[in-house]
């Protein structure tokens, strides 16, 4: 298993973190899309770089107190707080940081973070709000939220990908289906754009035994993520319900835009295996084997020195 607070990991995604931050400039004025008076301009512009220019000291606890100095109203808010969790994570205080991801969400819906650097920055914050809290023991649900939350975010991060999965089937195995269900729940409200956590809402009813359940939940995804149709499926295979998962994808295939070629051509190569009694192969789970693989890899020839890890920031 792989563990989740991996220190190369951290390194090469907070090195990119510590990058963008140099750009919040930019990004603080667009935050809210108000245009402020000149003067709270000026004067959160200075503030806001004064606590970037204190972060850049590792001066943590002094940038936080200065981060926190900003105004709800002001258009560097948002900026404010994400670099307030950074610094709350780097003074050991995840569960803080947490809360400074909250003050974010409660002012910008997460599906306004427009583009891969912007949201990569919020993936690695929670990411490590995770992984924080896991190793000091601490806010053990908002621990599981945040990766998964980080996953959604930023499904590119296979480390994301591998623990997420990792910890989700951990929680199924422990008959915590409840707790996975709450948590993407929460996720998706958050992050309406992502498929991920409808697909583990569906896995967690799956294994309470809502076979209905977990089917619309699937379904609901599919019509972003077709491998959600096909996951389904194969699990109605697993079980013996043949005829049932051949209904149910004729249906999809039936009502499934038609501008979609190539998608649609897929569907019903799978449903040609079902008819033949064949489990189809799911992408995710060939992706996540492939990842694991590659990651467990990784670790055994970085622990034998084979590799030279880029420098980043220093973990807190």
């Amino acid at each position: 298993m792989i563990a989740l607070d991996n220190p190369s990991a951290n390194r090469v995604l907070f090195a990119g973190a510590a990058i963008v931050a140099l750009l919040a400039g930019p990004f603080a004025a667009s935050a809210q899309g108000v245009k402020p008076a000149p003067a709270a301009k000026k004067e959160d512009g200075g503030e806001l770089g004064k606590g970037m220019r204190l972060m850049m000291e590792k001066k943590y606890a002094e940038a936080a107190r200065v981060f926190q100095g900003i105004r709800k109203d002001s258009p560097a808010y948002v900026t404010a707080q994400l670099n307030l969790a950074e610094a709350r994570l780097y003074t050991n205080q995840p569960w803080e940081a947490w809360k400074s991801m909250q003050n974010v969400l409660a002012v910008q819906p997460m599906n306004q973070f427009h583009g891969n650097v912007k949201r990569g920055r919020i993936a690695t914050i929670y990411r490590r709000i995770a992984a924080d809290c896991k190793r000091l023991k601490k806010c053990g649900r908002e621990a599981y939220t945040a990766l998964m939350m980080s996953y959604a975010l930023y499904p590119e991060d296979e480390f994301a990908r591998v623990r997420a999965r990792e910890w989700s089937d951990k929680l199924l195995s422990e008959k915590k289906a409840r707790e996975v269900f709450a948590a993407n729940d929460q996720v998706r409200n958050l992050y309406s754009d992502s498929t991920a956590p409808l697909k583990w809402m569906a896995r967690a009813r799956w294994h309470e035994g809502d076979i209905e359940g977990a089917g619309k939940l699937f379904a609901e995804a599919g019509w972003t993520d077709i491998d959600a149709f096909v996951e389904y499926c194969a699990r109605l295979m697993d079980k013996g319900y043949q005829e049932k998962a051949v209904a149910f994808l004729e249906e999809k295939i039936r009502i499934f835009p038609i501008a979609r070629e190539a998608e649609r051509k897929r569907l019903e190569e799978v449903l040609d295996g079902l008819k033949a009694g064949k489990t189809p192969v799911v992408e995710e789970e060939r992706q996540f084997l492939e990842f694991k693989k590659a990651l467990e890899e990784r670790a055994k020839k970085e622990a034998a020195g084979a590799f030279n890890s880029a420098p980043g920031p220093a973990s807190p």
